[in-house]
């Protein structure tokens, strides 16, 4: 009986079509870009022998484009309060 498996959340109106990584916005992913790039940063810098000031740099610009982007680019429009 349908009314059964709804019950106990096997019915297809309890279960969750996404998973956590679909679930990710474009915003979820720059916040996780900016750690990343700065890890990819010290990992060039000591593979390859860059100078640390070098390499921060280049992840400091990637993550500047990154923001931008997010903010001014394709900036959030929901959710806006009112007072």
């Amino acid at each position: 009986m349908s009314t059964g498996d709804q019950r106990h959340g096997r019915g297809s109106a309890y279960r969750s079509e996404t998973t956590p990584l679909e679930s990710l916005t474009r915003y979820d992913l720059v916040l996780l870009g900016i750690p990343v790039a700065f890890v990819l940063t010290g990992a060039v810098s000591g593979l390859f022998d860059v100078p640390l000031r070098t390499a921060l740099l280049g992840g400091g610009i990637v993550c500047l484009l990154g923001v931008l982007d997010a903010l001014f680019l394709n900036p959030p429009t929901g959710g806006r309060r009112t007072v």
